[in-house]
């Protein structure tokens, strides 16, 4: 039988992350690994669009983005 349990962080650090098994035969076996625990809260605002546009035209659209955890660059792509 296998149990697998979730664990939610309630900050950002770095965790230690056991596990251990144990087979029919008894024999016991187990590792562990540091887990890196980063929230990266971005989020788009707003847009910023034209009232119009026509086919073949290129108008400017501006995109707001919020990041409230780390100072870091983004990149929007719009399709």
């Amino acid at each position: 039988m296998l149990c697998l349990y979730a664990k939610q962080y309630q900050v950002d650090g770095n965790y230690t992350v056991s596990v251990q098994v144990t087979i029919p035969s008894g024999e016991v076996y187990s590792t562990s690994q540091v887990l890196s625990v980063r929230t990266h809260d971005v989020a788009i605002t707003s847009f910023s669009v034209p009232q119009s546009a026509r086919a073949g035209q290129t108008r400017q659209i501006t995109v707001y983005v919020r990041n409230s955890r780390y100072l870091e660059k983004g990149q929007v792509e719009l399709y």
